[in-house]
């Protein structure tokens, strides 16, 4: 943590002393993290529901990937620490993936009580499948050394999503 003080360009103990402890300074990334991707989605989503919202949010995390790669490696890194050498970041990491699951849940409920989706569609399932599908994409993104049009892959999964909910 002494480290993390001096490359921000503060002292050694600052982030001990606000923070307490690695895991706790980790939380508060996780956690700032979320809320930065939170204000993107609700910029996103505004008075959306069903279908439109679900464009939306899968929207709003490809634009995020997109405009914020240092804070989305910290966050794939922070991911993978809590299934290695970091577990005490499991539960907060976990927390995060249900917040991002449970916005596209909610949205395939909406759409299933307006007619929009036939009602064969569990929305729990294929929420993990839609958010499972996005960030593989993501992750495509940030890995590969070529150059991904991203406006494509967003316009694509959004029509792939409802090709896969048109015909459930």
């Amino acid at each position: 943590m002494a480290e993390v003080g001096l490359t921000a360009g503060y002292s050694r103990g600052l982030p001990g002393e606000r923070y307490g402890s690695k895991l706790n300074m980790l939380v508060a990334v996780i956690v700032h993290l979320r809320d930065l991707f939170k204000l993107k989605v609700e910029s996103e989503l505004a008075d959306r529901k069903g279908l439109e919202a679900l464009e939306a949010r899968l929207q709003a995390h490809v634009s995020w990937a997109r405009e914020n790669p240092v804070a989305l490696k910290t966050l794939y890194f922070l991911m993978m620490e809590s299934m290695t050498v970091s577990p005490d970041l499991r539960d907060e990491v976990m927390a995060l993936e249900a917040y991002y699951r449970d916005g596209i849940v909610k949205h395939l409920r909406e759409a299933i009580e307006a007619g929009e989706i036939g009602s064969r569609v569990d929305p729990e399932r294929y929420g993990v499948l839609i958010l499972g599908t996005t960030r593989g994409v993501i992750q495509q993104m940030m890995v590969s050394q070529q150059n991904i049009d991203m406006h494509w892959v967003r316009d694509n999964l959004l029509r792939t999503t409802r090709i896969l909910l048109d015909n459930a």
